[in-house]
């Protein structure tokens, strides 16, 4: 997209959703003694390539030696070959705090950063050592700190439990699931008579959470929390311009954001957070600008940029297979522009594969009348999901399929 005079001082940032590497798709990528995964990626590409800046969240740890790879349904472990693949795509940087990222315990974390490193991927949310926990990223004279935060790593299923000691290793927003040994204990046998009575008796003092995931509980958070207020302080004193939040929380495929999520954004915007990309729902939810006047700006979820779910497993009919590409122009005075693509995955080669692509690609593609009617219609769906019911009708009026839809531009200077 050719940029006017007001971007030419501008650096855009492309930001992406989950990133999943699931059974399947290690089986389709099998090439010889290796793995080749970048089939995947080759629809984004061009895409990437007109951006300063793209980040997503990189939802699995990353093996080193290709040992104990993913095999059970929400265990995760890739080959290193999808890191390579991710980053030849144009992908520069990736959140790793989210629920996955313990899969592999410690050694796990140890292992993806290896590797990370040594393809040369910026990434943050889980570390080697206690400090930074927060990631600057320089584009020319502009300055942005990038923080990675998950509610939880799935500690009630890997059953990895980080010790006091070892809490630094992963950014989180309250203590793992579970954290409490007795109500550990009483969980993990609650099929068993005697607890299960217990366990009965600990939903009637907490019925909020009756019909819900164990994840959903929340935990106490105030070590937590205190921690990330620290990471956001001192902007000033480091030079950032911009503070991005990649945030790693919610539900499951939920339409709208939860109000645990909610009450996280207000927490963020009020500490001085600019960017705030929220993860782990699998769908595209929405976005919140009532705060740019402040250069605050919140996309709730993102959806899954590259993953099985809604193309070749479960679950079909949710908008799994589309994700958003949320591009924001950053100038050293604020937000000058947002704008979106709406991506889908669909299943790719005889070997049941998956590839993203901009929906902009695959509709002109296409040259089925009815089958090019029906990706319109998933584009302008997309759109309603992320950029809310007037823009939806807004885009169906004009009736031009874009690249990249303008959610938001600044006014020009002396305007």
């Amino acid at each position: 997209m050719k940029r006017d005079n007001q971007m030419d001082e501008c650096k855009k940032i492309s930001l992406i959703g989950d990133i999943m590497c699931k059974k399947d798709m290690c089986k389709a990528a099998k090439a010889g003694n290796g793995y080749d995964f970048s089939p995947c990626f080759q629809g984004v590409k061009e895409l990437f390539s007109r951006s300063d800046l793209v980040i997503g969240n990189l939802e699995t740890p990353i093996s080193e030696r290709n040992e104990d790879l993913v095999s059970r349904n929400i265990r995760f472990n890739a080959p290193r070959e999808f890191a390579e693949a991710v980053y030849e795509s144009g992908i520069h940087a990736v959140s790793t705090a989210n629920n996955h990222c313990l899969d592999q315990g410690i050694p796990g974390i140890e292992s993806t950063i290896r590797v990370l490193d040594e393809i040369g991927f910026l990434h943050t949310g889980v570390f080697q050592t206690p400090n930074p926990r927060r990631l600057t990223l320089e584009l020319g004279e502009i300055r942005i700190g990038m923080l990675s935060y998950t509610y939880g790593t799935n500690a009630f299923h890997n059953r990895i439990f980080l010790k006091e000691t070892e809490e630094w290793r992963v950014n989180l927003l309250q203590k793992q699931e579970l954290h409490n040994p007795l109500t550990r204990y009483i969980y993990f046998r609650r099929k068993k008579l005697p607890f299960y009575i217990l366990n009965k008796l600990w939903y009637l003092f907490h019925p909020q959470y009756i019909g819900k995931s164990i994840c959903e509980r929340r935990q106490s958070e105030s070590y937590e929390l205190s921690r990330l207020k620290e990471d956001i302080e001192g902007r000033e004193n480091d030079g950032l311009d911009f503070m991005l939040m990649c945030l790693h929380c919610g539900g499951q495929y939920g339409a709208k954001p939860t109000k645990y999520t909610m009450q996280l954004e207000k927490k963020l915007l009020n500490a001085g957070v600019n960017l705030i990309i929220v993860n782990h729902e699998h769908v595209i939810q929405g976005c919140n600008l009532s705060h740019i006047s402040d250069n605050q700006f919140t996309a709730y979820c993102l959806g899954n940029f590259l993953g099985t779910a809604g193309v070749i497993n479960e679950p079909f009919g949710k908008g799994a297979e589309f994700s958003c590409a949320c591009h924001v122009y950053l100038g050293k005075t604020g937000i000058q522009r947002i704008s979106f693509s709406i991506l889908k995955t669909v299943p790719i080669g005889e070997s049941g594969g998956v590839g993203v692509f901009p929906l902009y690609d695959l509709i002109r593609a296409e040259s089925s009348a009815d089958r090019k009617s029906r990706l319109e219609t998933e584009l302008f769906q997309g759109i309603k999901r992320f950029a809310g019911k007037k823009f939806f009708e807004d885009a169906i009026r004009s009736g031009e399929i874009q690249q990249e839809y303008v959610l938001y531009q600044s006014a020009p200077p002396n305007s």
